[in-house]
């Protein structure tokens, strides 16, 4: 065998290089489309919301995939507005609150190998989390520098999710500074 045509890896379990740089299949998030619309309708049936379609509602969405179609769900009794945005790649962007954000898939390269099933999975965890308010988001305030946005995420299954880091030109600037807790949506009548 020659080992020279071999793609080299320093760790036998790594994926090679290349394989970071190619998606084969994308057509197998397609699913992930079809879980947003699934959630959507499902949240419309269940909970009093404004809906509102569009195109590049989401800001950051909109950067890396321009023109994409998307739906934004605002809740009528208070909450965490929850914006699905349906990616060409197939793939779904979400933007909660004033800034959360989440990728479905979280990658899509061969390396990472996302299953679509689990992402689905997981879409539809972070969806009721923020529905039964376990979000929130704080802008800590700085005047020699940069604002720090933090958000945290509770799972209703239990565990959490905790981002912090500087504000970006992304995010939205009516977000007040403090804590922003998201309260459960409210239930149709």
């Amino acid at each position: 065998m020659n080992m020279s045509t071999l793609p080299m890896s320093s760790n036998a379990d790594e994926p090679p290089d290349h394989a970071y740089e190619r998606v084969t299949n994308p057509e197998r998030y397609q699913v992930l489309h079809e879980t947003a619309s699934q959630q959507i309708d499902q949240l419309l049936a269940r909970h009093a919301l404004e809906r509102v379609d569009g195109i590049d509602l989401d800001r950051r969405a909109s950067r890396a995939w321009p023109e994409s179609p998307a739906t934004m769900l605002v809740p009528l009794g208070g909450g965490a507005p929850i914006t699905f945005t349906f990616t060409p790649f197939p793939g779904v962007m979400m933007m909660f609150g004033h800034d959360g954000h989440g990728s479905f898939p979280a990658c899509g390269c061969d390396a990472c190998d996302d299953d679509p099933v689990v992402e689905a999975d997981r879409m539809t965890e972070v969806v009721a989390d923020v529905v039964a308010g376990g979000f929130t988001e704080t802008r800590h305030r700085h005047i020699l520098r940069a604002d720090v946005y933090e958000s945290l995420l509770r799972s209703v299954v239990g565990g959490t999710v905790c981002l912090k880091g500087p504000v970006d030109s992304d995010l939205d600037p009516l977000m007040p500074p403090g804590i922003t807790r998201w309260p459960p949506w409210t239930p149709a009548r």
